[in-house]
């Protein structure tokens, strides 16, 4: 069995769509105070918070697997350090450093994720909150993204059977 490899966006294979973004669910003010260019704020307490989770999530495995699958999951979650969003009537563009994601508006689509896997890709705006969901044959990838206080949350949730539980953690960006 090939341990679970994850990138910010694409958990190893494809990710599961799981919902369609609707036409009148569309918040556009919403979406105007995600848009733009955003800096990763550097917090080593989120660091840890990544390298904890990883560690719950490979805990059931057995000593050889759980140390390829933790040091995979912590080199593929390395926060990046620029985050850049663009909306349009037909996608929703998200930058990852030097990697673009294409996640359409409507629907799901297959698209390739940072690492170079194929998945499918899906969105929706809930409660002012931005929700990208990526599906792969080894999992979903969930990432929400809130503007609170002039800042932009990220949080992401990584489901896959290949782990004990769950990825979870959060990381905070301000405007470039």
């Amino acid at each position: 069995m090939r341990g679970p490899v994850c990138t910010l966006l694409v958990c190893t294979g494809a990710l599961v769509a799981t919902g369609a973004l609707r036409a009148q669910s569309l918040d556009a003010q919403s979406l105007d105070a995600h848009a733009g260019d955003w800096v990763w704020t550097a917090d080593d307490a989120e660091r840890q918070s990544i390298a904890t989770s990883i560690d719950g999530a490979v805990s059931g495995m057995n000593v050889l697997s759980a140390n390829v699958a933790r040091m995979r999951l912590a080199l593929a979650n390395e926060p990046p350090a620029r985050l850049s969003l663009r909306f349009d009537a037909d996608e929703t563009v998200l930058s990852l450093d030097d990697t673009e994601v294409h996640v359409p508006s409507h629907g799901s689509a297959r698209t390739l994720g940072p690492g170079g896997e194929r998945g499918r890709a899906s969105q929706e705006v809930v409660d002012h909150e931005l929700r990208l969901h990526f599906a792969s044959m080894r999992g979903t990838r969930h990432i929400t993204l809130a503007v609170r206080n002039d800042r932009l949350i990220m949080t992401v949730r990584i489901e896959s059977a290949h782990l004990g539980r769950d990825v979870r953690y959060t990381l905070t960006y301000r405007r470039a």
